[in-house]
């Protein structure tokens, strides 16, 4: 056996802790080779909770829902990665330095749909991809937010206007944003494909190994047939089902 089939067995076989007991670097799941660790999802679980009563369970299971299209498109295109940093670099260096936003939007961001020529939209929460919608009502009005990744790419927003609504859930925002999206994607929306739904396809066939024991209880029942076991995936075998002392 080798060193990493002994810790994956010893990972499956560990007592399962509640999920806000994982230390943030923990590693939950691999996502087509690509790590998933407790501290992404708790920091969207920690978002999700300012604005919806709702059980720990379900906001878990909603913030690896959310989590899981942008991994799988890392997994795919992580060798895009490098390019799409310098590209929002270079952008995210021009306003720094005082440039127009549009005519940087211009130069760098590949987002065709925005209405704007700087790239603005308004919208209410949930309605943006992860970790767009967290970064767009939690960053003050006005600062550039740091660059982050999207299933789409690496984008950096700039917050110009809130709008609160009744409740915290019905509050709006408006951004402009620069979108460095992978080539891949934009050769697909080019050749006129339904680009989210091509997204939605590769999540579909994603293969998600469990590492922890009591992971399983974070992955949305509709993915649950996509899950292979930690000892499955150390042993090789593909058809061992999900223990039900994880659900």
């Amino acid at each position: 056996m080798t060193v990493l089939a002994a810790l994956l067995l010893q990972a499956a076989a560990a007592p399962a802790p509640p999920p806000q007991e994982w230390p943030p670097e923990r590693v939950l799941f691999l996502v087509d080779g690509v790590p998933v660790r407790a501290g992404e999802l708790a920091v969207l679980v920690a978002y999700f909770r300012t604005f919806r009563d709702a059980p720990d369970g379900a906001l878990w299971r909603d913030a690896f829902a959310a989590w899981l299209p942008r991994v799988v498109m890392r997994a795919r295109f992580a060798h895009r990665l490098p390019e799409l940093h310098a590209r929002v670099a270079a952008a995210a260096a021009e306003l720094a330095a005082g440039a127009d936003f549009a005519a940087v939007v211009a130069r760098h961001s590949d987002d065709t749909e925005a209405p704007t020529p700087d790239g603005r939209y308004r919208f209410p929460r949930l309605r943006a991809v992860q970790p767009f919608d967290r970064f767009a009502f939690t960053e003050p009005v006005g600062r550039l937010s740091p660059p982050f990744l999207t299933k789409y790419g690496v984008h950096l927003l700039q917050v110009t206007a809130r709008f609160p609504g009744d409740s915290p859930a019905e509050d709006e925002v408006e951004v402009r944003h620069v979108l460095a999206m992978y080539p891949e994607l934009v050769a697909l929306e080019r050749a006129g494909e339904d680009v989210r739904a091509w997204i939605a396809a590769r999540v579909d066939e994603a293969h998600v190994v469990v590492l922890e024991r009591g992971a399983l209880a974070l992955v949305p029942p509709e993915r649950r047939a996509q899950v292979v076991r930690a000892d499955a995936a150390a042993t090789g075998r593909d058809d061992a089902p999900p223990s039900a002392s994880d659900d």
